[in-house]
Parts: structure tokens; sequence; C-alpha cells
């Protein structure tokens, strides 16, 4: 009766334990409790539930205990088929309780098993932003469909509601476990979701049997051994010494009285540290002689691991625990390290459905290592390595796998045959079971027939005979790429490497075929020009892919033709004839612009003076300025009241008036340059000249003018002669 007992709280106690798992990545967590985790329960309530008394009992007080193995950080969300669109989502210590508390009422079996539960729970796994997600269905019925719920799960149903579900779960990561209650029950579902999404399925021939088949589904799926530790039994006390570091401990008691722990610490020669404790009570609503009346789920968490020398844990129960049963389940710090990589130790990365697609026939390598949180071999902790197991399964047969000592690496060689589904697991008694997501490896076959087309128009002698300037791209050497019959992507030919003649064609990827024509250039004052020309075509492709046979069209023979008459030299010679009148354009306009400087200075201005008052205009408006200097003129003239100006001489600085320069005495129309006049000293009109306009009466001018540029300032004379 004890071993008995001892069975069902262990197994009961390591299925829930699946929630305390491990990350389903290539790196497989053995110490997920940090980071937490989600977990679905689809919970069978049916009126089917209603036989034997063991049947809804075993079931309701499994529930207890995985909603007491839920850590504070975890989630759980629960649906029961009497309400399959509605879940229940528990967090924390204070939601934990109530729930196990409304768990311990005997539940009203009654109604079907919809299969809605499931995708319900999918959808908020899915939305879950937690690193390990599991779905746990337990069910003795068979699941009813939307289509026709009295002929079950149909085709219908299928492509509306299973094909959806699977590819979330490949997509989110989830594991999925269905627990079949009952001998007979049907298996389809179960047997899907093995064969799509590597799920487990559990049978349970009586219900009388659930607690002892949880425990072979606990040993598949958590990350700690079912046998847990062992321990030594003081009065009411417990005591732990571990040999490898302990991230956690879960202490599972069963008994007919009511005992729970009261405080735990770490004891060493340097003093005490208290651990974490946390307690949930679990109960049976009804007296039962295959599981005991009372239980408790204590969770004991380290602020550090637990070291290795003498440290070691003490446990403290309110009670003698003489007649109560324990398991003492350790989390071990440490992770197990997966990687598939081909025989250059290159990573083979997964497909979108979530699969390893090898060549066939290919060598793969498959490294599992078992480190603790500073990437040390675990195997440093103990000399006893004869009780690791590290390596990789199929099915339930172990691969033999090779230690490399140097690494910590254990390695197993598969050559891909046939789809094979691989469980990565490392062993130690006691202490841990890790079992990372399922390696899925499926061949494929990679060989591939590349037949490379010759699509160029060829003349009647079968040579590719051309006049260089009636070449275009449709009338050029054309290829298209077939792969077994195929099209090809243009990112792929673009990703091969070609090699052809690159010394005298250019090759482009037009709408997925290769096009070669002639080289040629043009550029400033080197240049080339294909020449007459006759050879051979030759091509070849590396696509990167040793697996591809290529398939090549015969060597092409070709011909490059100059065109005849006028068109033949405007060919050879239009180009640099075109540049050299170009450049000669543009050296007579850079002397153009360097060279003009006969103009009006940029600030030259005129100042006038009459009848007492003054005023000045400039001789160049700033909006000219830059039409001045993009094309200068060197005779710049301006007009001032009927007068005008013309620019001569450099930079503007000497200037004509109506044509005439005013360097010697002479008469302008009506002006007047005298240069023996004491007030016109100045007056040439060059840095501050005067000009003196003729009234009727000459001894008063009517007024007068005054030259200045951007050196200058007005020097108007004060004499009243004029």
């Amino acid at each position: 009766m004890i071993s008995q007992l001892t069975s069902q709280q262990l197994l009961i106690n390591l299925f829930l334990l699946v929630l305390l798992g491990f990350g389903l990545s290539t790196t497989v967590k053995a110490n997920t409790s940090n980071t937490g985790k989600a977990v679905a329960i689809y919970y069978d309530v049916s009126g089917s539930m209603k036989g034997p008394e063991t049947r809804w009992l075993a079931a309701n007080y499994s529930m207890q205990l995985l909603s007491g193995l839920i850590s504070v950080d975890d989630e759980l969300y629960v649906a029961k088929t009497n309400s399959p669109q509605n879940f229940q989502l528990i967090q924390g210590q204070n939601e934990i309780n109530h729930f196990i508390l409304s768990m311990q009422q005997e539940p009203i079996p009654d109604g079907g098993t919809p299969y809605a539960g499931i995708s319900t729970l999918l959808q908020a796994l899915d939305k879950s932003n937690k690193p390990a997600k599991w779905l746990i269905v337990i069910t003795d019925g068979e699941m009813q469909g939307e289509d026709d719920p009295d002929k079950g799960l149909t085709q219908k149903d299928y492509e509306k509601l299973l094909k959806p579900d699977m590819e979330l779960i490949k997509r989110a990561g989830i594991k999925t476990s269905f627990v079949l209650i009952e001998e007979g029950a049907n298996e389809q579902l179960a047997d899907l979701w093995v064969k799509e999404v590597a799920g487990e399925k559990i049978i349970i021939p009586k219900a009388s049997q659930l607690p002892k088949q949880m425990e072979i589904l606990a040993a598949k799926l958590t990350d700690r051994d079912p046998n847990g530790l062992k321990f030594n039994k003081q009065g009411s006390k417990v005591l732990v010494q571990s040999i490898f570091p302990l991230r956690s401990m879960v202490v599972v008691s069963q008994g007919e009285n009511n005992i729970k722990v009261d405080k735990a610490y770490l004891q060493s020669n340097a003093g005490n540290r208290a651990l974490n404790n946390i307690n949930y009570q679990i109960k049976s609503r009804k007296d039962n002689n295959q599981i005991h009346k009372y239980g408790t789920v204590t969770h004991l968490d380290f602020e550090q691991p637990i070291d290795l020398g003498d440290e070691k844990a003490v446990i403290e129960f309110d009670g003698s625990i003489n007649s109560i049963e324990l398991a003492i389940l350790p989390e071990v710090a440490a992770k197990l390290n997966v990687n598939v990589v081909d025989d250059k130790l290159q990573p083979i990365a997964k497909n979108a459905s979530g699969f390893y697609e090898v060549c066939m026939g290919q060598n793969i390598r498959l490294q599992s290592s078992l480190t603790d949180n500073n990437n040390n071999s675990l195997l440093k902790y103990t000399n006893d390595s004869s009780k690791f197991e590290v390596g990789f399964a199929n099915g339930n047969q172990p691969l033999l796998s090779t230690y490399d000592k140097s690494t910590g690496v254990f390695t197993t060689i598969l050559t891909a045959q046939n789809q094979v589904l691989l469980n990565p697991y490392a062993k130690f008694p006691g202490y841990f079971n890790f079992q990372s997501d399922t390696i899925n490896i499926q061949p494929i076959n990679c060989e591939r027939e590349v037949e490379i087309v010759n699509e160029t128009k060829l003349d009647s002698d079968l040579m590719w005979v051309r006049n260089i300037n009636e070449l275009s791209n449709e009338d050029a050497m054309t290829f298209s790429i077939l792969i077994d019959g195929k099209a090809v992507s243009q990112n792929e030919i673009e990703s091969w490497n070609w090699k052809y003649d690159q010394d005298r064609w250019q090759m482009q990827i037009i709408d997925s075929k290769v096009v070669f024509t002639p080289k040629t250039t043009c550029c400033a004052f080197i240049w080339s020009r294909p020449q007459a020309y006759i050879g051979n075509f030759i091509l070849s492709v590396n696509t990167n892919n040793k697996y591809d046979t290529i398939k090549y069209p015969n060597n092409l023979s070709y011909e490059w033709r100059l065109p005849s008459g006028i068109q033949k030299y405007w060919w050879l010679y239009g180009c640099p004839f075109v540049v050299l009148i170009g450049f000669l354009l543009l050296l007579a306009y850079l002397f153009r612009i360097i060279f003009t400087k006969d103009r009006f200075g940029r600030k030259a201005r005129v100042h006038i003076e009459r009848d007492g008052f003054r005023n000045s205009e400039p001789l160049v408006r700033s909006k000219d300025l830059l039409k001045r200097w993009l094309w200068p003129s060197k005779r710049e003239s301006k007009s001032i009241n009927g007068i005008t100006f013309y620019a001569v001489g450099r930079s503007g600085h000497s200037v004509l008036v109506s044509g005439k320069s005013l360097e010697e005495k002479h008469s302008i129309s009506n002006w007047m340059y005298d240069p023996d006049a004491k007030v016109q000293a100045d007056v040439r009109l060059d840095d501050g000249g005067l000009i003196v306009k003729e009234g009727v009466n000459y001894n008063t001018p009517e007024y007068r003018m005054q030259y200045t540029t951007s050196s200058t300032t007005p020097n108007w004379p004060s004499n009243s002669y004029f």
C-alpha cells in the first residue's frame, strides 16, 4: 500500500511538473521557473465522468496537484467541457489557493466533449508572452466537432478547426499532451496530434490506473526525475544535500493528516539562510483507499543556487512526518543545449513547419551538452559519470552517441534516409530528466537538374551574327534557366556564380533570363568600341549546390560585324567627335567667363544733384548680377536721364558717354569737359569724375552727375560756379 501511495504521489506531481518544465527551443533550459510558463488544461467533466468513482476523483485530485505546482510567476488556463468557450486564468498565490479550494468541491459531470475548448485555450496560449507553453487535454470520450456533433470530428472540422490549430501549435511552439481515459477511447485526434505536432498520447485503460499512467507521462515531459532526491528524516525535519547546484525544490507530501512545511533554510558552517516558502494544500472531498485524504505542495526557492560545499537544505514540518509520504523534486541550475549541424558543423535551420530539412543520404550531427549556468559541463560535479544519460532517442530507443571530454558535447551521427522524430534528453537519477522539443528530421531530394536553354536567334548557318549598332536585348544572346523543368526565380539566378568572357560580354538578368550583349564603353577621352570579331561563346555556372546537375547548351559560334557606310564611321568615331566638340564649346564659355572683364563695377553708381537735391542710382541692378556672370557682355550700357553710359577698360573703371571717351577735351552734344577748370579736376568720370550739364546759361548748370565705384565716394565741389 505504501509503495502504491508513493507511486501515486510522485506520478501526479511529476505529471504536473510538466509546468515547471523546460524551454521549448533549440537550447532547452532546465530551469524555467524564473521566466515562467503558460499551461492550458482542457478538463473533461462530461456525463461519462459519472463512471467509476475513482475516475472523476483521480482527475479532480490531479487538477488540485497541478494547480499547486504552478509557480506564482506562471499562468494556468483551465477550460471545462461544459463551458468550452470560456476559460479561467489563474495567476499568483491567492488565485492559486482560491482555485484549489474551488476544485475541492465535488464536480457534477454532464454534457458532451466539444472540441471548441481546445481552440479557445490555444488562442489564449498564443497571446501569452511566456516562453514555455503547454496544452494538456484530459478526456475519457470522443471529441465532438461543429459540423455534425453526432459524427465526431469530420473533414470539415479538420479544415476549419484542427488544421489552423495545428499550425498555431507549430508556430507558437506549444507542447501538447493527450491523456485518454478509458479503454477503447477514440484515438484519432491524439494520433493526429502525435503525427503533425509531435504531441504526447497517454492511454488510461481504467480510471483507477490514472495515477500510475500519469507517472509515465511525467517521466516523458518533466525536467525533474520522478524518483526525487534522497533525503534523511529526523523527527519533523528533512535534511537534503545535493551534488548539483540547485535553483529550487518542490516538496510534495500526502497523508491522512494535514501536515505542511513550517519553515526551510540552508544550513552551513558559515551560517543559515532562509528559503522562500509557499504552501498549497489539497484535499479529497471523499475518502478513498487509493488516494490520501490530504496533501500539500510546497515551493522552496533559493535566492542563489545551493552551493556544493557543506551547505544543505533543512525542511521543518509542523508535525510528525513519519506517517506521510514525501517526495522532494529538485530543479538543477542547468540547461540542456541541442544543435543540429551538417558535416561542416554549420547549423541546419528549421523550415516554416518546424522541420529540419536535410538532403537525402546526407550525414547530420546531433549535438547535445548539459551545462550549469556558467556553461561548465555538469559532469564536473560528480565522478559518477556512468549515471549520466545524454543523447537522442528515436521513440524509446536511445541512439548511439560519443562524448568529447574537451568540449563536453555528446554527438550522434545520423544519415538522413527517412523522416524520423528524435527526442533529446538528459537524465541523472533523482535529479533531472530533461527533454527538449522533438527534433523532426525530414529528408528531401536535393538533386536537381539545372538546364540552361539557348533562346538566341541564329542565322541559317547556325551562327549568331549581328551588326553591333543594331543590338537589342530581345535580339541579343539569351538563355532561359530551368530547374527540374520549371523556371527558376530571378533571385536564385543572381546568387549563382556565372563564368563567361567578361572582357567582351556584359551580362544582364531580365525576367528570369540571362542576356549577354557585346561590351561597349564611351567616356570622355577614353573610349572602347567592339571591333569585328569571330569566336565561340562558352558559358558555365556554379549554383553553390553540390547536388545540382547542370546541363549546358552547345557552344555558340558568333560574329560581331560593324555597320557599313557612314554608319560605320559614326559608330567608331561619333562618340569621341561629340565629346571633342562639347569640350571646345566648354573652353569658349570658360574663356568668356574668365577674361571678359570690361564691365561696370558691381557697386558702380551715378550720383545726381539737381536744384539742391541729391540722389544716386546703381549702374548694375542686383537682380542682373547672376546674368552678368553666366553670360558676360563686353559692351554693357546703362541710360540715365537720357544719357547712355558704356563700360570700357578693366572692371568698368573707365566710361564712355554717348560712345565717346572723355580722355581729352572735347564737346559731346551739350556736355562739356574742361580739364583746366579748377572745380572740374576730376571730371574724367574715373573714380569720382564730375559731369556738368550745360543749361541755357553756361555758368548756371542745370544739374550735375558724378560716377563712383566700390572704392570711391561722391566728391561734390562746394564752389557755387556750378
